[in-house]
C-alpha cells in the first residue's frame, strides 16, 4: 500500500515563506510534500520524497553544520531529536551511505524515527558566527534545496572513510561586455541598501567580487531565466545601476536584497533570492498582522490570540500618522515581484517590518507604534499607541475542514492543500462520493500555495462528462539548459504532469487533444524561439469506474491571492466550466518551474523560472493569476473566524438562490 504524504504548506502565500519568525525572500517552485511512515508492523514499501530544508551541508568530525537562509550554522536538533541520536540512526541503518542519507533522505529518516515532517521541520541551530543558539519552529523543506545540498555536498571516498569537498564542477560563468558606468534613473531603487544586522550579512563584498557575481547573475538570466525578455526590463542598465553603487564594496545582505529587487522587476511571481529578512532588518515588528479586505481597507489582527487588536475598531488606517497606502509603498521593496494581488498581499505582510520601514518614510525608530484604527463604516476610530513587538507576528495556518454537507443540502470540500497523501486523496473520493445526491457543491481551496497535481488529476474527471473529449488544462515550455534538445520526445515537465505531444506518456485522445489545441493556441507572450522546448500539455481526461461518476450540478469554487503554483492551475483548469462558478478575490498566478544557483563570490542563492506556463486561452499563469467569475472579499469578522460571508454566497449560489 502507498504510503500517505503531506505537504509542505506555504505559510504566508503571498511571496514569503515563513521561518519561525524569519522571512525568506523566495517562492517554492511548488510547494513540496513529505511521506509519513508506515503503520507499526506493516512492510515499508514508502518511497520518500527526497527534500532538504537546507541549501548546504558540511561534516566535522562529530558536528554537521549548514546553510540556512545564507547564514552558517551547527545543527543541533530536528524535530526535537538530537543531532547525535540523528546520525546515529542513519549510521546503523544507511552503512556506508549514512552521510548521504542525512543529505538526501531526511525525510524518510525523520519519518523512520517517528518524527515525520509534515508542513516543516523543527530545528535548533547554533550560530557559527556567534555561538548564538536559535529555535526554528518551521523551516521549509525543499526540492531546490535538494538542489544546492547535491551542489555543494562533501563526499566520502576511500575505506578510511576520509572526507574531502566534492570537486566544482568548474569556474563561474560570466557575461563579459561593456558596462555603462552609469545609474539608470528607471533603476535607480536598486542602489539603495539595508544596513544589516547579523555577522554574515554584514560581510562587506568587495566590489570586484561583486561585479563579477553579477556577471555570473546576468549569464544565469540569459541562458537559464525563462521570462528575461517578456516584461520589457533593459536588465543590462539595471544591473550596471547595481555595480554603479558598489562603492569599495556592499555588504552581503545588502547585496542579496538588491538583487532580489532587480528580480522583482521582472514580475513573474516566483525568482528571487534567499535572504533572512528577520536576521538583518532592525528590530521591532507590528504586534499584529495586516490582512486586506476589500475597499481598499484592511484589518488588524492578532494571530496568537485568534482575535482582533482592536476588538471594536478592526480597520487600520494609519501608522505613526501616516497614511496606510504610504506604508504599503515603503514595503513593496521587500515583496517578490507578480501579479498585483500578490504584490498588494506581500506588501501587507512586509508592514510588520515596523522600524525598518520607518526609514524609508524618514520617521524616528521607536520602540512603540501608534496605530489608528476605525470602525468597519469609519464612522469611529481611536488611535492607540502599543509596544512594538521582539518577533513578528506568526501567519496562521491554512483552515483545515474535512468534507461535508451544509445545510440545504450543499456539499462542501475544503482543499488545504495540493497535497498526493494517500489518505488525503482517499478523503475526496470518499467525500465526492457523500456529495452525489447534493442540490450542489463549493470547492474551498482558499489560501492554498499548491504543490502537487495529483489533486487535481483525482478531482476533476468527476466534473467530466464519460463521453467528452480530454481537457488541456496548462500548456508549458522549458527554457532549455546546455546540451538539452527542443524536440525531446518525452520533454522535459513530467514532474508537472506535463508531456509534449510526440509522448508516450499521453493516451491517443490526450494526443489528439493536445495536438488540436496546438493548432490554435496562440500564447499572450510568445517565448522566443530557438531557447525553449516544444510545448508541453497537462491533459485530463474522464474516468470511469471505481468511484467516478460525473457530478452535474452547480459547483462553486472559492479563492483568493493564496492560491498559487498548483492550485493555479486546478483554477484554470475549472475556469469557464459548464455550472461552475469561480468566487472570490483572484489567485497569485506563479506557475514557475525553478532552478536554484549559488553566486560564486558572495553565496547568494538565486532562484530562477525556467518554465513559461499558460492557460489554454494563452493567458500566462506567472505575474497574472486567474480571476473569479464573482468577486467576493471576506468581511472583517471572516479574518477572525466569526464568519465566512464568502463561504454563505457561494452556498447560496450552489442551490440557485
Amino acid at each position: 500500500m502507498r504510503v500517505a504524504r503531506r505537504m509542505v504548506a506555504a505559510l504566508t502565500l503571498a511571496s514569503f515563506a515563513l521561518v519561525a519568525g524569519s522571512l525568506v525572500v523566495t517562492r517554492a517552485d511548488e510547494p513540496p510534500a513529505a511521506k509519513l511512515p508506515a503503520a507499526a508492523g506493516a512492510k515499508d514499501q514508502t518511497q520518500y520524497d527526497k527534500l532538504a530544508p537546507f541549501e548546504a551541508v558540511r561534516w566535522g568530525d562529530e558536528s554537521v553544520e549548514v546553510d540556512l537562509g545564507g547564514i552558517k550554522y551547527e545543527v543541533l536538533e530536528i524535530q526535537d531529536l538530537g543531532i547525535g541520536k540523528i546520525l546515529d540512526y542513519c549510521r546503523e541503518h544507511y552503512k556506508p551511505e549514512w552521510r548521504k542519507a542525512f543529505e538526501e533522505d531526511l525525510v524518510e529518516v525523520l519519518s523512520k524515527m517517528g518524527k515525520p515532517p509534515e508542513f516543516s521541520v523543527k530545528v535548533k541551530l547554533r550560530r557559527l558566527d556567534d555561538g548564538s543558539e536559535r529555535v526554528f519552529e518551521q523551516v521549509m523543506l525543499s526540492e531546490s534545496n535538494l538542489e544546492m545540498v547535491v551542489k555543494n555536498r562533501q563526499v566520502v571516498v576511500g575505506n578510511a572513510g576520509a572526507q574531502v569537498k566534492e570537486e566544482p564542477a568548474g569556474p563561474a560563468k560570466r557575461v563579459e561586455r561593456q558596462h555603462s558606468g552609469k545609474v539608470d534613473g528607471r533603476y535607480k531603487g536598486l542602489t539603495q541598501r539595508i544596513e544589516p544586522r547579523s555577522a554574515t550579512g554584514k560581510e562587506v563584498i568587495p566590489a570586484k567580487k561583486a561585479q563579477e557575481d553579477l556577471d555570473e547573475l546576468e549569464w544565469h538570466l540569459v541562458n537559464h531565466y525563462a521570462y528575461l525578455t517578456k516584461g520589457g526590463v533593459d536588465y543590462p542598465a539595471a544591473l550596471d545601476t547595481i555595480r554603479s553603487g558598489l562603492g569599495d564594496g556592499i555588504p552581503r545582505a545588502a547585496f542579496a536584497l538588491q538583487i532580489q529587487q532587480l528580480l522583482s522587476l521582472f514580475a513573474d511571481g516566483s525568482s528571487g533570492v534567499t535572504i533572512d529578512l528577520r536576521e538583518e532588518l532592525p528590530t521591532g515588528y507590528l504586534p499584529f498582522a495586516v490582512v486586506e479586505v476589500g475597499g481598499g481597507r484592511f484589518v488588524a489582527f492578532d494571530t496568537e490570540a485568534g482575535g482582533f487588536f482592536d476588538i471594536d475598531n478592526p480597520v487600520l488606517n494609519k501608522l505613526d500618522g501616516v497614511e496606510l497606502a504610504r506604508w504599503l509603498d515603503a514595503a513593496r521593496p521587500l515583496a517578490i515581484g507578480g501579479s498585483p494581488q500578490a504584490v498588494r498581499r506581500a506588501s501587507a505582510e512586509a508592514l510588520r517590518y515596523a522600524n525598518h520601514l520607518r526609514g524609508g518614510l524618514k520617521l524616528p525608530m521607536r520602540d512603540v507604534v501608534a496605530a489608528q484604527v476605525a470602525t468597519d463604516d469609519g464612522k469611529q476610530g481611536r488611535t492607540a499607541t502599543v509596544k512594538l513587538a521582539d518577533e513578528p507576528p506568526r501567519a496562521p495556518f491554512p483552515r483545515e475542514a474535512a468534507g461535508r454537507t451544509l445545510e440545504g443540502n450543499v456539499g462542501y470540500l475544503r482543499i488545504a492543500s495540493m497535497t498526493d497523501d494517500a489518505r488525503f486523496l482517499q478523503t475526496i473520493h470518499e467525500t465526492m462520493t457523500a456529495v452525489r445526491g447534493t442540490v450542489g457543491l463549493v470547492i474551498d481551496v482558499r489560501n492554498n500555495a499548491g504543490a502537487s497535481r495529483q489533486v487535481l488529476r483525482d478531482l476533476f474527471p468527476y466534473f467530466m462528462d464519460p463521453n467528452e473529449a480530454p481537457l488541456v488544462a496548462n500548456v508549458a515550455a522549458q527554457r532549455l539548459a546546455e546540451g538539452e534538445a527542443a524536440d525531446d520526445k518525452e520533454g522535459f515537465l513530467q514532474d508537472r504532469s506535463m508531456y509534449p505531444a510526440t509522448s508516450g506518456a499521453l493516451q491517443p485522445a490526450e494526443r489528439r487533444a493536445a495536438e488540436t489545441l496546438a493548432k490554435s493556441f496562440k500564447p499572450e507572450w510568445e517565448p522566443p524561439k530557438g531557447q525553449f522546448s516544444a510545448w508541453h500539455f497537462m491533459v485530463l481526461s474522464p474516468r470511469q469506474g471505481g468511484p467516478y461518476y460525473h457530478y452535474d450540478k452547480p459547483v462553486v469554487v472559492l479563492m483568493n491571492s493564496g492560491c498559487a503554483n498548483a492550485t493555479d492551475v486546478l483554477l484554470g483548469a475549472f475556469k469557464g466550466r459548464k455550472s461552475v462558478t469561480l468566487m472570490g478575490t483572484p489567485s497569485a498566478g506563479s506557475s514557475a518551474r525553478l532552478r536554484a544557483a549559488r553566486l560564486a563570490n558572495s553565496g547568494v542563492v538565486v532562484r530562477l523560472s525556467s518554465m513559461a506556463s499558460f492557460r489554454p486561452d494563452g493567458k500566462l499563469y506567472d505575474g497574472r493569476g486567474v480571476d473569479p467569475d464573482v468577486e467576493a472579499w471576506p468581511t472583517s469578522s471572516d479574518v477572525i473566524g466569526r464568519s465566512d460571508t464568502v463561504l454563505d454566497a457561494a452556498v447560496r449560489r450552489a442551490k440557485g438562490s
